[in-house]
């Protein structure tokens, strides 16, 4: 099997990368990471050996910071001075962590002759009934979030967000027109790939919102950049109070209860959740 290799953005994400790091590092799967942080998320990133990780700033300035897709270009160069051409590419942001193996989806996608990956998001949300968890005069949860038992961590979720998070890298493959900094892309793939997609959709457990503190200042982030406008009815300008939601405002997203186990909505994907031989990966330096 090809050499696996992650790439990460991440942006005040503090609260929870320890435990997506730890996902990784279990997996020996290593990660480059470029950060766009104030809370001291890049600290947290270059204490852990898995990872090499650079500041978005010190790269195009602050004129052009801010996680957007485009910035991937950056990730790819360096992946690609570091380990060649070769190589899976997983796409892991700072709030995700993978519930199926990377390893073994990347092992079948070989099998199957597939270059493009795309993944069922399971969005973590705020519902009325996480209200008594939260006090609302300390600004903080009850209980460290950490130590909630996994169902009641993730109570209500959509699982029928789709996301594209890995490809086969080849020579000429690209995400962005020269000069740097001056356009987006739409995704999170090189916009010249061209190939097979993977038949199957493995799940990813997305840390969209971890509290009402939290939404609301990740929103005002977001909006005010024009980054991601989709939190705007939600979170943005809101109080603590209201974003514990039984549905969102639209009736697109209805909310479910989860009070299973993962695998009872994954159609035949558990045979990838098991852990699995390690395959020979490449090491950060």
């Amino acid at each position: 099997m090809r050499p696996v290799v992650g790439l990460m953005m991440t942006r005040n994400e503090a609260d929870i990368i320890e435990e997506v790091l730890a996902s990784w590092r279990r997996l020996a799967i290593p990660i480059l990471a470029l950060d766009d942080s104030d809370d001291g998320t890049l600290d947290l990133l270059r204490r852990d050996p898995n990872v090499f990780a650079l500041r978005q700033t010190d790269i195009c300035g602050r004129r052009s910071s801010g996680s957007v897709h485009w910035m991937y270009q950056v990730l790819l160069d360096e992946k690609r001075r570091r380990f060649g051409h070769d190589t899976w590419v997983l796409i892991s942001l700072g709030d995700e962590i993978w519930y199926h193996h990377p390893l073994k989806i990347v092992r079948d996608m070989e099998r199957e002759g597939a270059v493009i990956l795309r993944c069922r998001m399971c969005n973590h949300l705020l519902h009325p009934e996480d209200r008594d968890r939260w006090d609302f005069d300390r600004g903080a949860w009850r209980e460290p979030f950490a130590s909630w038992a996994r169902v009641d961590r993730v109570p209500y979720y959509t699982a029928h967000w789709f996301e594209s998070r890995g490809f086969l890298d080849r020579p000429g493959l690209t995400y962005r027109i020269w000069p740097a900094w001056t356009r987006r892309d739409a995704g999170v793939l090189p916009k010249n790939l061209r190939g097979r997609e993977y038949s199957r959709h493995p799940l990813i457990r997305h840390h969209s919102v971890r509290d009402p503190v939290q939404a609301i200042a990740r929103a005002k982030d977001r909006v005010e950049r024009g980054f991601q406008e989709a939190y705007r009815p939600y979170y943005y300008q809101k109080s603590p109070r209201d974003v514990f939601y039984p549905s969102f405002d639209d009736g697109a997203i209805a909310l479910r209860k989860f009070t299973g186990t993962y695998d009872e909505y994954e159609n035949g994907l558990e045979d990838l959740r098991s852990d699995t031989t390690a395959a020979v990966v490449p090491t950060v330096e």
